[in-house]
């Protein structure tokens, strides 16, 4: 098992990334979470998939929950949706010192962490990233958040985790274009962070050759997004690193109705605008972004 810690000050915890880890998030969670309450937040195609282990592993642990399964896909991070998920805990009665377990990729993480820092004034959840992207990035640091008509992730709070718990073995059920949305972030955390992660990126030649070495391309990703929340929890400096490609990216996502893009290719479009932009204005020359379109066109991503 590869372990990472997010060192903050007030709320430090672990990253945890193994595969076949699953069938152990019970009691992985009871080590940082002394009650037995929780409110297992999902959608529809991961539960169909993996529901049942995660049943099993929260039975083991003597924990009592209600399930709030939700459908698939960014239509879900809105006020309409979130306020289910409330009106849901609400009338079963959960308190602040209850728990939220979010169980999903990127659009499940950001509605129940938001839930999460919201209900009841804040309480404790926990991140079962079930994607790529949710793996390498949006289940860490804290970023939590919906949609409103006007833009991406305009409503949201920074609302930490207790504990990530990552199983690289959900992968092998993702769709492709999911997994090339995810390669967008890992590509980001490249060219930002680890020009090392970037050449092995461009020796892998694509999915196929990089797929043996996912476990240790997500720790290198969470490594590098640990060290900088650590330094920017709240996003007023260094964290403004992780944004590369988002900035052009939402407002992609936007212009085609959160569904000609999705996240990924959003990102991957952003990065090519602005490294071209970088060009443009002198910062690099034009090999880097011969490089960074080369690599994304790899793995399968637009350009």
């Amino acid at each position: 098992m590869r372990k990472l810690t997010v060192q903050l000050p007030k709320n430090p915890y672990e990253i945890l990334i193994d595969k076949g880890i699953l069938p152990k998030a019970g009691k992985l969670i009871g080590r940082v979470y002394e009650g037995k309450r929780a409110a297992v937040i999902t959608d529809e195609n991961v539960w169909n998939l993996y529901g049942q282990r995660l049943q099993e592993s929260l039975d083991a642990a003597g924990m009592e929950y209600r399930t709030i399964v939700l459908p698939a896909g960014e239509a879900t991070k809105q006020l309409g949706v979130f306020e289910y998920i409330c009106e849901t805990m609400a009338e079963s009665g959960f308190l602040r010192s209850d728990l939220i377990i979010a169980f999903g990729g990127g659009v499940i993480g950001d509605v129940a962490g938001f839930a999460a820092a919201t209900y009841m004034r804040g309480l404790p959840y926990v991140q079962i990233p079930t994607t790529l992207l949710a793996q390498v990035d949006s289940a860490v640091g804290g970023k939590t958040a919906i949609n409103l008509k006007h833009g991406k992730n305009l409503l949201g709070a920074f609302w930490q985790p207790r504990l990530v718990i990552t199983d690289p073995e959900l992968l092998l059920t993702l769709p492709e274009r999911e997994f090339a949305g995810g390669m967008a972030e890992v590509i980001k955390y490249a060219a930002i962070a680890s020009p090392a992660l970037f050449k092995r990126l461009e020796k892998y030649g694509g999915k196929s050759g990089a797929a043996s070495h996912m476990e240790a391309i997500i720790h290198t990703c969470c490594s590098i997004k640990a060290n900088i929340v650590a330094q920017d929890e709240l996003d007023t400096g260094a964290r403004m690193l992780l944004n590369f490609g988002h900035t052009f990216g939402h407002a992609l996502e936007k212009s085609g109705n959160y569904e000609k893009y999705i996240h990924g290719e959003g990102v991957s479009l952003g990065m090519v605008m602005a490294a071209k932009l970088g060009e443009a204005m002198g910062f690099h020359d034009a090999e880097i972004a011969v490089r960074l379109i080369n690599l994304l066109q790899s793995y399968a991503l637009p350009v």
